[in-house]
């Protein structure tokens, strides 16, 4: 739903060098009081018929190969909990405002980055969803969610991977 596109105004257009394809594995927040929020993102993500509904969501922010891993909660309008790759935790809102399937995210980073995002539904029901946005520093962000996101982001050889910054960054 709405909530892929709140962690994309998470990556907050951080600024990030050129990084090699690589895995896309649950990121470990920095600051020792940030436990929680990373006991919370490697938590199951399930889709469900009421508020707490959870999706996941992922975004490229900026053009180095630097990305967003998190999760949407709720339906219609929700949080958004997340890390950047370079380990950076985001969070914040996202609600539809339309009945077009139209909405926006808002988020603020750890590094005192924000961002917002402008996203459209898919498919209202899974989740999924995609937008564009930027961070408070510039940086572009390209956000995708749902619990179909690997399906959507297949490339030419069938592996589904995060298109950031000209690095094919597989996902799971």
């Amino acid at each position: 739903m709405l909530r892929p596109l709140i962690p994309a105004l998470a990556a907050l257009g951080l600024f990030a060098t050129s990084v090699p394809a690589q895995e896309l594995r649950p990121v470990q927040p920095k600051p020792a009081d940030d436990r929680t929020a990373a006991t919370e993102l490697h938590a199951p993500c399930e889709m469900t018929e009421d508020s707490e509904s959870c999706s996941r969501v992922l975004a490229c922010v900026g053009e180095s190969g630097l990305w967003f891993a998190g999760r949407a909660i709720g339906r219609g309008t929700g949080v958004l909990r997340g890390a950047l790759s370079n380990g950076v935790t985001c969070g914040g809102t996202w609600t539809e405002s339309n009945w077009f399937g139209a909405g926006q995210a808002d988020v603020t980073c750890s590094n005192g980055e924000t961002g917002r995002v402008y996203f459209t539904y898919q498919d209202r029901w899974t989740g999924t969803a995609t937008g564009n946005g930027s961070m408070s520093g510039g940086n572009r962000i390209e956000i995708w969610s749902g619990n179909r996101v690997p399906e959507f982001l297949q490339n030419t050889t069938g592996q589904p991977a995060l298109p950031c910054g000209g690095a094919a960054i597989p996902i799971s």
